[in-house]
């Protein structure tokens, strides 16, 4: 949902949003997406700057966590291409 200047989550994905930067026109545009009825999450590693008419319910900080890599085990990787392997002789038998 949104445009090229905002964009937020389906409701039924999460409740999710963000405007492309802190312009005035990006910060009106995501004020457009908060939900007569209901909130919006901002998330951002700056200071986040609400839309003109807009209260924040509540703040808190927060903290990402980024996988450099992903590592599996020689059996995981085997289970794996098990799996792999006994579905492709069901989609055959279909």
């Amino acid at each position: 949902m949104g445009g090229n200047l905002d964009r937020r989550f389906s409701p039924d994905i999460g409740p999710f949003a963000s405007a492309r930067d802190d312009i005035p026109e990006s910060l009106s545009a995501l004020a457009e997406l908060v939900p007569a009825d209901g909130n919006i999450v901002l998330l951002q590693a700056d200071p986040i700057e609400l839309p003109p008419g807009i209260i924040a319910v509540k703040t808190a900080f927060g903290v990402q966590m980024i996988l450099d890599r992903l590592v599996f085990s020689n059996s995981e990787i085997n289970k794996r291409i098990i799996r792999c392997e006994m579905y492709a002789a069901v989609l055959a038998r279909s």
